[in-house]
């Protein structure tokens, strides 16, 4: 009976995630509930419920709503609703994750799992002392965990407290070691969204000296060498990682091209530039990024029509919340004396 039951929840939380898919709201949260009227504490249906009503436009629901599952969540599954947390950092929620970050690991305290007591000291960004630093390993804790982490720093991102954010991502790199090391350093994404790129090279090479050569921190450290000027050390970084096979490198391919495609850019290799861009298009044709990219190479070597035409193809891709985006292709255009199509779009 137990199984069956369980299976009934898989399936509710299955038609909840369809629904949320095709923007029923309505209809996935109907879903969630039955879920949850059986089980409360379930993370997955009260996930789905909370991003229901966040994409509803309901974030004040939404975020009492994940107040009260943190609440509920027995102590021992807490951790478990730190996925929350995220929902509310994409709504600008930033105070509210911050201030729920605080209340799971008020909850937390006194864990008898010391990889998770090594982990909660370094998200409230205190230093790593003997007993945290490169603590066991997390285990099935690693994704909650590195969850609540990376709210906690995006949150402080978001609120401008750069410098907790920062001390927060180096002390939780220092309190994690072998395959979460390598898990926790996707964490420097936060520091990337917010074009910090110092911290970013910086923590991405003390994990390579940790851990060895992995194709994310060298694509991420290439990168932020890149943005920062650091050109020769950029490609080194983004050649070794093209080293790897192409399977290891699957979820950020596309980046990894676009970051090429940059960074020969910045070194006035155009024709590279487009060779790039031409690889990460052939998987995603509408990417805005490689199209942002593939325009600019066009200008550079005085095809301003394709360039122009490349501009368009990116615009039709820009949804709500792009706006920067489109701001950047509309001055992309004036600076190429495009300034009629700028007028026109």
């Amino acid at each position: 009976e137990e199984a069956r039951a369980h299976f009934q929840d898989a399936i509710h939380d299955s038609l909840a995630e369809i629904h949320l898919e095709r923007g029923e709201y309505e209809q996935a949260i109907q879903q969630a509930d039955q879920a949850l009227a059986r089980r409360p504490d379930k993370a997955q249906s009260a996930q789905l419920k909370a991003r229901a009503l966040v994409e509803m436009g309901l974030a004040d629901d939404g975020e009492t709503w994940i107040r009260e599952a943190v609440e509920a969540a027995p102590a021992d599954q807490v951790l478990g609703q730190a996925f929350l947390l995220n929902l509310l950092v994409e709504a600008r929620r930033h105070r509210a994750a911050l201030d729920l970050s605080d209340r799971v690991i008020d909850r937390l305290d006194g864990s008898p799992d010391r990889s998770v007591r090594a982990l909660l000291v370094a998200i409230r960004g205190g230093a790593a002392s003997d007993d945290t630093m490169g603590a066991a390993g997390l285990g099935e804790n690693r994704a909650p965990a590195l969850a609540l982490a990376r709210s906690r720093v995006a949150a402080l991102y978001g609120l401008g407290e750069n410098r907790r954010a920062r001390g927060i991502l180096a002390a939780v790199l220092e309190a994690v070691q072998g395959p979460d090391l390598e898990a926790a350093s996707e964490l420097l994404y936060e520091a990337r969204r917010q074009t910090d790129w110092e911290t970013v090279t910086e923590l991405t090479s003390l994990v390579l000296l940790r851990t060895g050569d992995t194709p994310y921190c060298l694509w991420l450290r290439g990168m932020a060498r890149a943005k920062l000027g650091q050109l020769p050390g950029a490609r080194q970084d983004l050649d070794r990682c093209l080293n790897f096979p192409s399977s290891t490198r699957r979820g950020f391919r596309n980046e990894l091209q676009d970051t090429l495609a940059d960074v020969a850019l910045l070194a006035g290799d155009a024709p590279s530039a487009l060779e790039h861009t031409g690889r990460a298009l052939e998987r995603d044709p509408r990417r805005p990024q490689s199209l942002d990219l593939r325009a600019q190479a066009l200008f550079a070597l005085g095809r301003d029509d394709e360039g122009e035409d490349t501009i368009r193809r990116a615009l039709d891709t820009i949804r709500g919340g792009d706006e920067l985006n489109l701001v950047h292709l509309l001055f992309l255009l004036n600076d190429t004396n495009r300034t009629a199509a700028a007028l026109e779009i």
